[in-house]
């Protein structure tokens, strides 16, 4: 049904009252007669996606790309790493293969990513969803068939240009969206209950992780965690091997 569907088939002003109503909950609203089934979808199914992974390269990549090109350190292992903990934050709230359009056209057809376009970036964090997603025991060819399969309405990205012009309107409803409690709404998915579910965990953790609406990952404090942990690791080791030592004379 959808395959043929344009960007001309679409009602952006419907859209946009649609997604007003979800910040306000009016599910019965929502579902009435009002609206089709296909403005309905934009605006509950393709929205959030978009938007998500809109936020997870503005506020995730592209600040985290410029607050190390200030640094003068050039593009090096640390600065790919400095990356991955980006994406493995944001990879632990979203649906796999929702992602692809990270690192494809959203049809798939070629590797153009409408939000990743440095192509070194691209196809290093390529290989780390790769990696990710095997831990998953799937590839990167299964998860292409779940997003085709689907027939979903991924594919007509980017659209929110056409809802909010303005880019801070869009930054606003992000942070709206993310603060309501999804619990029991039957018009949401259940992947999308499951995300929201993440990212209120994450919220909970101490500082220095983060979720993908509120990504101020602390990569110092994740260090410092690292680096205690291993000083713990060595006085414990040390105690062993002097116990061992003293027992060897008693």
């Amino acid at each position: 049904m959808t395959s043929s569907m344009t960007i001309s088939d679409i009602s952006f002003s419907s859209v946009r009252e649609i997604c007003d109503l979800v910040i306000k909950k009016d599910i019965d609203t929502i579902n009435s007669t009002k609206f089709s089934d296909i403005d309905r979808r934009i605006a509950t199914e393709v929205v959030p996606v978009e938007l998500s992974l809109w936020y997870f390269k503005r506020k995730n990549l592209d600040a985290k790309i410029q607050e190390w090109d200030k640094t003068g350190d050039g593009r090096t292992e640390a600065f790919f790493s400095y990356l991955d903990v980006e994406m493995v934050q944001f990879l632990a709230t979203e649906t796999r293969h929702e992602l692809l359009p990270l690192f494809f056209s959203t049809c798939l057809q070629n590797e153009h990513s409408i939000f990743i376009t440095d192509k070194e970036i691209r196809d290093h964090l390529l290989k780390t969803f790769t990696k990710l997603a095997a831990w998953d025991g799937k590839t990167i060819d299964d998860l292409k068939s779940d997003y085709i399969k689907e027939d979903n309405l991924l594919k007509l990205m980017p659209i929110t240009q056409f809802i909010w012009a303005n880019e801070q309107d869009r930054f606003d409803y992000v942070q709206k969206y993310s603060e309501i409690n999804w619990h029991n709404d039957e018009y949401v998915s259940p992947e999308e209950i499951r995300r929201l579910e993440k990212i209120d965990e994450l919220k909970s953790l101490p500082d220095g992780y983060a979720s993908s609406f509120e990504p101020e990952v602390n990569l110092k404090n994740t260090l410092k965690r690292i680096w205690y942990g291993l000083r713990i690791g060595l006085v414990c080791l040390a105690i062993y091997y002097i116990g061992k030592t003293i027992l060897q004379y008693l």
